[in-house]
């Protein structure tokens, strides 16, 4: 399987690999809050998505500091780190998030949104 092998100061963090349909992601976030007071933020995240399961999976979060090193090797793999975190999807839950994000840009965009078979005014 196609694997991403995640080093952190020379250090081998995790081998992540999905074996099947999905996708891997591996991001160096950096963050600077527009409140001074709050520190910036740099970031290390590895994880993906299982498609036919719409599993999350997470293999680690790093805060990183200035002078870290990290290294991504892409490999081929018969075996991956197991995901320090997972979290399914479910239905329900996809369909939630589909009407929030549909009354927030209906809104953002000037349109009421109207159910099926609501009564009209």
């Amino acid at each position: 399987m196609r694997a991403f092998e995640i080093y952190l100061n020379g250090r081998k963090l995790c081998t992540a690999g999905i074996p099947e349909a999905g996708v891997m992601t591996s991001a160096l976030t950096w963050v600077e809050r527009a409140d001074p007071k709050e520190p910036e933020g740099i970031e290390l995240r590895v994880g993906g998505l299982v498609s036919r399961t719409h599993t999350f999976v997470e293999w680690t979060t790093r805060r990183l500091k200035e002078g870290d090193e990290v290294k991504m090797i892409v490999t081929d793999k018969p075996k991956a780190s197991k995901p320090k975190n997972t979290r399914t999807e479910s239905e329900a839950d996809k369909k939630k998030q589909q009407v929030a994000y549909l009354k927030r840009l209906s809104k953002e965009l000037g349109y009421e949104i109207k159910k099926k078979g609501a009564a009209k005014r």
